[in-house]
């Protein structure tokens, strides 16, 4: 019999058009690549959209992917669904991959390294063939699996909202439909699948939800599966609303720290942040990590509360290392989101050119001297952050550029009596990690200048000077 030609269980097949119906998931002339393991679920999943292809006029296409992880059974599983798509006369896409050899070189479970490498290998299909659709077989007991993952592990509102109906190019035709209901339908219509045996080892936190913990909730209610999944699209409504809020807050928090948004920081107004409600906060944490890292995964619902302790501690500084490489720091009045850990500085000294330019790498930074000859009164007693003028003769040499030590005090311009170079870093709000950083110009035991933010009295130009050393600070990045 034509596989097409087939008894249709109208029940079925009518729950997932209203999926498809409620949820925009199809229009007419869509390309739809179906996204096919050789499984139930997504076998039956390929006959029903064949079954739908004429009303949305749709082009279907086969895509699968050989994650080499299960030996002759993955190359068994490719070759069943390449027969499968020519038996039904639509286009195969495949491609085998060594996952194993990928995770050994780049980290993560097994799983989550495959789920990966299967996402991207089906976007960049879609691009290639400028598809319109992805529909996938996720069905009802993925659904409950997975929000009851992610509760056991800790989750928000988003994670309880489970897997989205559609998401981007993604659509999930079965979402609705019990994994049972599906294998009863392929069974009744003789529809063929493979089965993969890695689902029934309780190795996997997902096959041990699914043989081990949901049975034994069944007995508590025999719809907890349905239960479940309503509890999902519940939190899912709130949550798209939620999103929707956290969007424009998201986006006014970033505007009001003056830094510009980037690929490897998002820097937030902190008074901006402490004044919305956590709902919100806890949504703008996410979309900067997203924003930075493209991908939420490791991310709990303690680490957000990490974040948040931060913010409402009283110490004016502080920091947070999150998964993925993230760090969060507080800085004052701004909060940031940082792809990489900023690296402080080993402790330097070096003894300036003068005149001449010194470079110190590390700071990524040039310190230029020059000899000036005083003209007119008055002529250099003004500095910048970046420049700052010396009485030469005044001076004890050599003249050295060092990092800051514990203890320092310096006299600050104008000032009788000395200060710690620490209050002075906490009074202008310099981070803890700028501070090893920032250049400390020292003549003799004299420290004359904080570059960039502040210089000493020792060596001030005065009437009666005749020669000025002047320092510019140079930044080359």
């Amino acid at each position: 019999m034509h596989i097409l030609d087939m008894q249709w269980d109208k029940t079925m097949l009518n729950q997932v058009k209203k999926t498809i119906e409620r949820f925009n998931m199809l229009k007419n002339g869509d390309r739809v690549l179906v996204a096919v393991s050789g499984g139930a679920d997504s076998v039956v999943l390929l006959h029903v959209l064949m079954e739908i292809k004429d009303k949305y006029s749709l082009d279907i296409a086969v895509v699968h992917l050989n994650h080499s992880m299960r030996g002759e059974e993955s190359d068994r599983d490719f070759v069943f669904v390449k027969n499968l798509a020519e038996r039904i006369g639509v286009r195969f896409i495949g491609k085998k991959i060594n996952v194993p050899e990928i995770k050994s070189e780049h980290g993560g479970s097994p799983q989550e390294v495959a789920r990966r490498v299967r996402y991207r290998f089906f976007e960049d299909v879609a691009r290639e063939y400028n598809a319109d659709k992805i529909a996938t077989g996720h069905t009802l007991d993925d659904q409950a699996e997975t929000v009851i993952m992610r509760f056991i592990k800790g989750t928000s509102l988003r994670g309880m909202s489970g897997i989205p109906f559609v998401r981007g190019k993604f659509i999930r035709p079965l979402l609705n439909i019990k994994r049972e209901d599906i294998e009863s339908y392929a069974k009744a219509n003789n529809i063929k699948f493979v089965e993969d045996s890695s689902n029934i080892s309780t190795k996997y936190f997902r096959n041990k939800v699914r043989l081990e913990l949901l049975p034994l909730l069944k007995k508590y209610n025999p719809k907890i599966k349905e239960e479940i999944a309503r509890l999902a699209e519940s939190a899912s409504r709130d949550e798209y609303y939620l999103e929707k809020e956290a969007e424009k807050e998201y986006k006014t928090a970033i505007a009001g720290s003056t830094i510009p948004l980037s690929d490897i920081k998002v820097v937030f107004n902190l008074e901006k942040v402490k004044s919305l409600h956590t709902a919100l906060t806890t949504r703008i944490f996410l979309k900067a990590i997203e924003h930075l890292k493209q991908d939420l995964s490791g991310i709990y619902s303690y680490h957000v509360e990490d974040i948040i302790d931060l913010i409402e501690g009283s110490a004016p500084q502080g920091e947070i290392n999150l998964p993925m490489g993230i760090t969060v720091y507080k800085e004052y009045e701004k909060l940031v989101f940082a792809r990489e850990r900023i690296p402080v500085p080993k402790s330097f000294e070096t003894v300036l050119n003068i005149p001449g330019v010194t470079s110190i790498d590390k700071l990524k930074v040039q310190i230029k001297t020059s000899i000036l000859t005083v003209s007119k009164s008055g002529e250099f007693l003004y500095d910048d952050n970046n420049i700052a003028y010396f009485d030469y003769d005044k001076l004890v040499f050599p003249v050295m550029a060092r990092s800051f030590r514990a203890g320092d005090r310096f006299t600050p311009f104008g000032m009788k009596g000395s200060k710690k170079v620490k209050d002075l870093f906490i009074e202008k709000k310099v981070p803890f990690y700028l501070r090893r950083s920032t250049p400390i110009i020292a003549s003799g035991d004299d420290l004359i200048w904080v570059a960039g933010i502040r210089r000493g009295d020792k060596a001030r130009v005065e009437e009666g000077t005749k020669k000025v050393l002047k320092i510019e600070i140079i930044r080359t990045s």
